[in-house]
């Protein structure tokens, strides 16, 4: 995946390391790759530098869903704290197996809704791992009440 110049200052994963190779980013694959899926790739940081709540939170993640004839690429941006909320509510759904999982962006009002069919539980604690590896690479800085 190429992408455009406007990404490659965030292209520098904790450490300093330089990535240039899609398969070093770290992913959430939910689905079959082959098949129906929605991946999150988090490309790095937005706002390089910053560690702060406000700024320092913001994932440069782009979006790539397959669902029957349907596909769609979006650069997108998610937050880590929202990442993190969603870990924790697939991890709700593994133990109790009740209820949805919602990647949530309070306030925007975007919504992206759809099945995988053939989807059950199994797949959670693989989806649960990726993110957990993700928040270790990028970990939510600070609180809301901070900074104000």
């Amino acid at each position: 995946m190429t992408m455009p110049s406007w990404h490659q200052p965030v292209l520098n994963c904790p450490g300093g390391q330089s990535l240039m190779s899609d398969e070093h980013y770290p992913q959430i694959l939910i689905g079959d790759r082959k098949g129906d899926h929605i991946s999150i790739t988090v490309l790095g940081r937005m706002h390089v530098g910053a560690s702060d709540y406000w700024d320092g939170n913001w994932l440069v993640t782009p979006v790539e869903v397959v669902a029957g004839d349907f596909r769609g690429n979006v650069g997108a941006s998610l937050r880590a704290e929202e990442l993190r909320a969603f870990r924790e509510t697939l991890a709700e759904l593994n133990s109790t197996l009740r209820g949805n999982a919602v990647l949530d962006r309070p306030g925007v009002g975007n919504l992206l809704a759809f099945n995988i069919d053939g989807l059950d539980v199994t797949y959670l604690p693989a989806v649960i791992k990726s993110i957990e590896e993700i928040e270790r690479a990028y970990p939510v800085f600070g609180t809301p009440e901070e900074n104000r």
